[in-house]
Order: structure tokens, then C-alpha cells, then sequence
């Protein structure tokens, strides 16, 4: 006989409401019980307490134990499924890095242009250097001296920052060119196309549109603001002449003859 069976038996019986048959299986369990108490001496109604508490607190345990391991099942199931989603968000996104991925370049005294391992486009003036760091989900340009000019692939998911001293621009898609003067004391900033935002860990600065200057001093915090004309700013990067549309570039033609060699700039480089 199962022990919720007996339970029922016992609170029918200690209520008054046992039938016949229940009272003598009931008997039947003290009598068992008597034999294994031989050697105490107990009342009737006390032995037959004592069995029915025994039959309770075994249920109630197993209850208890049952409820415990439904606990720790979510439990597992719930740190399963973090570490599953930690996984794939590390694994399947191909942007992520696994580690951070830092690199210095410099140039002498020659303008120097290449990629970036994400796509961005780089031109070094003379005498310049930068570390550039890429870890997850962040690109940054620091610029250690001179002078840059970055055209920033568009990745909306990884932000691209360059960083002079505590100045950071935020730039997403972005032509920018950042001067660092003066031993780092003094950073120009302007924008060829595109947004720029910029802050100096204490304030933000704001957002810089096309044809937009920033000149800002790291020791007095002061910044200056103006309109120029960014083409006049980006003439060191090339030897050649920048034609942003290509359709113009047989009237440009026409108007020089004169000039026997053409620099063509591709639309990607600006």
C-alpha cells in the first residue's frame, strides 16, 4: 500500500468516517507496527499517531524534494540558455572580434594611404602616427601627432572614433580630417562630408556638419568654431586634383588644356 493511500486511511480514521474495511487495514498496519515496537510500551491511539506522522512526513519530504529538483531544472535550463545566446552572439556575428586587435602605423616623410582592416580608408600626412584598435563592436583611430584624414565605412553596428588626447569624434560614414598641432595641445577638426560628434570626457561638444571647424585647446578646454572650406583643409593627401563628380571631369578638361597629366581620384577615395 502506497503511502498516500495510508494517509487517506489514517485521516479518514483519526475523523470517524473509516468504513470497516478501512478500520481493520488500519489495524493491520499497527498490528505490523506493534511487532517492530515490541520492546517500548505505547497506547494504541499513540502507535497509530506515530505511524500516521511517519507516513505524513515521508510525503511531505518527497513533496519537498520533488518541488527542490523542479527548482534546480530551471535553474539549469535558465544558465543553459544564457551561455547558449553568449555563444552565438560571440560566434555567428561576423563583426565581432575574439580579441582586441591593436596596431601602430606611421609615415615619414611621405603622405601614406591605405585601408584599415574594417574597411575605413586612411591617409597619413607627413611625420604622423596612429594606433588603431578594433575589439568588439568599437573602431578607434587614435592619433599619436601629425595629421589624418579618414573616410569611415559605413557600419552602423560599430561605431568609429578617432581620439586626440581626451577629444573623441564619433563618426559614422564619415569624411574627416583631425590635425593634432602643437605637441597635442591644440586639435583641429573638420568635416568633408558626413556628421562628426564630439566630446572631451568632461562635455560634449556637439555635432559638426560638412564645412564645419573645430579648433580645440586641451589645456584651456576652449573651442572655436567656423565655416571653411574642407576641400582648402584635405589638399596635402593628394598631388592630384580631387573631382567629386565624375560627370564634371570633361568639363575640367576642357577648361585646362594646358595641363597635359590628370590624377583621377575614384568616387570611393572623395
Amino acid at each position: 500500500m502506497k503511502g498516500n493511500e495510508i494517509k487517506c486511511l489514517l485521516d479518514k480514521y483519526f475523523a470517524n468516517k473509516a468504513s470497516k474495511e478501512e478500520v481493520e487495514k488500519i489495524n493491520t498496519l499497527y498490528e505490523k507496527q506493534i511487532k517492530e515496537n515490541l520492546k517500548v510500551e505505547r497506547g494504541e491511539e499513540e502507535l497509530k499517531r506515530e505511524l500516521f506522522s511517519g507516513i505524513k512526513n515521508r510525503t511531505v519530504h518527497r513533496e519537498s524534494k520533488q518541488v527542490f529538483l523542479n527548482r534546480v531544472d530551471r535553474i539549469f535550463i535558465t544558465v543553459s540558455l544564457l551561455l547558449l545566446s553568449a555563444v552565438l552572439f560571440t560566434e555567428l556575428i561576423p563583426w565581432r572580434s575574439k580579441g582586441v586587435v591593436s596596431t601602430v602605423y606611421k609615415s615619414d616623410n611621405q603622405v601614406e594611404s591605405f585601408f584599415l582592416p574594417d574597411g575605413t580608408k586612411i591617409w597619413l600626412n607627413q611625420e604622423t602616427e596612429i594606433r588603431y584598435t578594433r575589439n568588439a563592436g568599437n573602431r578607434n583611430v587614435e592619433l599619436l601627432k601629425g595629421e589624418i584624414f579618414v573616410s569611415v565605412y559605413k557600419d552602423t553596428l560599430n561605431p568609429f572614433t578617432v581620439k586626440v588626447g581626451t577629444l573623441v569624434s564619433t563618426v559614422h560614414s564619415t569624411c574627416v580630417n583631425v590635425k593634432s598641432l602643437y605637441g597635442g595641445r591644440m586639435t583641429d577638426i573638420v568635416v568633408k562630408r558626413g556628421k562628426a560628434h564630439i566630446a572631451d570626457g568632461i562635455r560634449d561638444l556637439g555635432t559638426l556638419g560638412v564645412n564645419d571647424l573645430l579648433c580645440y585647446d586641451s589645456h584651456t578646454r576652449q573651442t572655436q568654431r567656423m565655416k571653411v572650406n574642407a576641400m582648402d583643409r584635405i589638399k596635402w593627401r593628394t598631388e592630384g586634383m580631387d573631382i567629386e563628380d565624375v560627370t564634371k571631369l570633361k568639363r575640367v578638361v576642357q577648361t585646362k588644356p594646358d595641363q597635359q597629366i590628370y590624377k583621377i581620384i575614384t568616387p570611393y577615395t572623395i
